[in-house]
């Protein structure tokens, strides 16, 4: 009887990457130049260093509590890209958490035009 190996979540896959990243994780050899760190980390996760590079950005700018959303399915699921421009657009984690609400109903498009209009001064 084999056992499979459960497939990480993108949460888990976005914390694993930047615990590996940044020396936290099991296993992390103590590497300070960041080329040796971007390769082991590649090496390590089995991804290009752009995924992994998005992945530290979500880590970084996201609002923790947002981080499950990009593991659900259907209209409750934040995308990447729209995790990576909510970042881009409002770099106040706590007003991020503010507006996912509003924002989570609506079309990708639409809740980028929305962040916008909402985040002009």
């Amino acid at each position: 009887m084999s056992r499979s190996i459960p497939k990480l979540t993108l949460s888990e896959k976005i914390n694993k990457a930047h615990a590996f990243y940044t020396g936290h994780g099991p296993g992390c050899p103590p590497v300070t130049n960041r080329k040796q760190k971007q390769d082991l980390t590649e090496k390590h996760m089995e991804l290009r260093w752009n995924t992994i590079r998005k992945y530290l950005k979500i880590k970084e700018g996201l609002h923790e509590d947002l981080l499950p959303y990009l593991d659900k399915k259907g209209k409750d699921k934040l995308s990447q890209g729209l995790a990576l421009k909510l970042i881009g657009l409002v770099w106040n984690p706590e007003y991020q958490l503010e507006i996912f609400p509003v924002i989570n109903s609506m079309k990708n498009k639409v809740a980028i035009e929305s962040v916008l209009d909402n985040t002009e001064c």
